[in-house]
């Protein structure tokens, strides 16, 4: 089923077209790579929720607020739970050839992208269960680097 998103602000088109933004079927963005195929980007969505936020709050169309709602939703449906440290991460795979490291990981930068769009999200849609989800992302930045985290500790 090919689920049609609300437009993206036109002020935003050479940037997402810089990017190859694409929505795949399902209504979640992804990368149109050189082989024409569609991958999900972990990091996509946290700019797609922004825009839409921002929309909502210059027009009051709930349709964006619910585009928004559908995009986290798939999100995080996406990512994996570890349960020991109550978090949610968006793996880079390297099948999806969307990063240079050849392994899998989870990128600190795309996890904390997520927070400030989940905690506007929260406020615009007066819905509590996406400040758990906030938490449960920065959860994920706390897991040190030896449990294949991202948090290195040091001296300084």
């Amino acid at each position: 089923m090919t689920i049609q998103m609300p437009p993206l602000p036109k002020a935003r088109k050479a940037i997402y077209d810089y990017y190859k933004l694409e929505f795949l079927p399902d209504g979640f963005p992804g990368r149109r790579m050189d082989d024409g195929t569609v991958a999900a980007h972990p990091l996509y969505p946290t700019y797609v929720i922004g825009n839409y936020l921002a929309t909502f709050r210059d027009t009051n169309d709930h349709t964006f607020i619910a585009a928004a709602e559908h995009i986290v939703g798939l999100a995080r449906e996406r990512m994996t739970y570890l349960p020991d440290h109550d978090a949610f991460v968006f793996y880079y795979e390297p099948d999806q050839k969307l990063s240079a490291f050849p392994f899998r990981f989870y990128s600190g930068l795309t996890q904390a992208r997520y927070l400030m769009p989940l905690i506007n999200l929260a406020k615009l849609a007066k819905k509590d269960e996406y400040f758990r989800f906030a938490r449960q992302i920065f959860n994920s930045l706390k897991v040190p680097v030896s449990d294949g985290g991202v948090l290195l500790r040091t001296r300084y």
